[in-house]
């Protein structure tokens, strides 16, 4: 029988490139062994405080690939797979962090570095530099430090205080950030309602009904000065691409 393991060859890192499962608030690290148990075709796990992330790193049953990559990145994240607690897997490699961009690659929950190429070329004709952009799910700030080049101020909300807190460490040379802990299902944004917002990134949960009603959320409270919505994993999430298709047509 396969066993889990902690994988402690590399540094406390994140298991990079794998599939995403699910993502659950726990109290401690068998809690989350438990959410891996109850997750189907989950293989690994990324734990740290609260936070539980189960990923399938192996895409397949007869998939020869029995390592899993990481990056150390994330220092204060802990990696269990099965391939880490198993006799016959190779040992899990590291592999280096390109000083640029932080893309799918490094961090399967981030805007690809495509599309944060795509996000420069298209306000660089505008004018961003005067303006306020609202990042409803800003993880770990990543996306947001782009954001932090182009607009004038960036409103990075979350509904993790431990992705707030990386986010503000990550970025902690940039002066015009503001971090907000807010639910928008459970506290709206009516809090925000007295910010100048041009631009809104909707990239908090990706259901249908939560992505329709920030979308409404944003375009009733700033109706007045908002011009673009940008959202973030259309060509993958139906829930995304129905709410998003619903209010085009």
């Amino acid at each position: 029988r396969d066993m889990l393991g902690l994988c402690k060859e590399v540094p406390a890192g994140h298991a990079a490139g794998c599939e995403h499962l699910r993502l659950e608030r726990v109290v401690n690290v068998a809690d989350c062994v438990a959410v891996l148990a109850n997750t189907q075709g989950g293989d690994t796990l990324n734990f740290a405080g609260e936070l539980c992330q189960v990923q399938r790193c192996r895409k397949n049953a007869s998939e020869a690939k029995d390592e899993v990559v990481f990056t150390s990145l994330f220092g204060p994240m802990q990696v269990y797979s099965l391939f880490c607690g198993s006799s016959q897997g190779r040992p899990p490699i590291s592999v280096p962090l390109a000083s640029d961009d932080i893309g799918k690659e490094q961090d399967y929950w981030t805007t690809s570095s495509e599309m944060k190429q795509d996000l420069r070329s298209f306000f660089a004709g505008k004018d961003a530099a005067n303006w306020t952009i609202l990042e409803l799910g800003s993880y770990r700030g990543y996306t947001t430090r782009v954001f932090s080049e182009m607009f004038a101020r960036v409103i990075a909300v979350d509904a993790s205080e431990a992705f707030l807190r990386f986010n503000s460490q990550y970025n902690h040379d940039r002066h015009n950030i503001l971090f907000i802990y807010l639910h928008s299902r459970m506290d709206e944004l009516h809090s925000l309602r007295q910010n100048n917002v041009q631009v809104a990134m909707v990239d908090a949960e990706h259901d249908y009904e939560s992505v329709r009603r920030d979308t409404l959320q944003l375009l009733r409270i700033f109706r007045s000065s908002l011009k673009f919505l940008i959202f973030d994993d259309f060509g993958t999430d139906e829930g995304v691409k129905q709410a998003v298709e619903e209010r085009s047509e």
